[in-house]
């Protein structure tokens, strides 16, 4: 996760900052929809089956 870009990464622990970081999204519908977008455009580009296929292959190879 990129912080503020595809989400918001809040300290372990810490429910005072879990409750801002909803509240600013809930204020916020634009910044909201954009993470989303942002999100899923990230996964889209990231985590095909080709990607992950290739690299658990080369993380194999590594091992032997």
């Amino acid at each position: 996760m990129k912080n503020n870009e595809t989400g918001i990464l809040v300290p372990p622990n810490d429910p005072q900052s879990l409750h801002e970081a909803i509240n600013s999204l809930l204020e916020d519908k634009d910044k909201a929809s954009k993470m989303a977008e942002n999100a899923f455009d990230f996964i889209i580009e990231n985590f095909t089956w080709e990607k992950l296929l290739s690299q658990y292959t080369d993380f194999y190879k590594k091992l032997l």
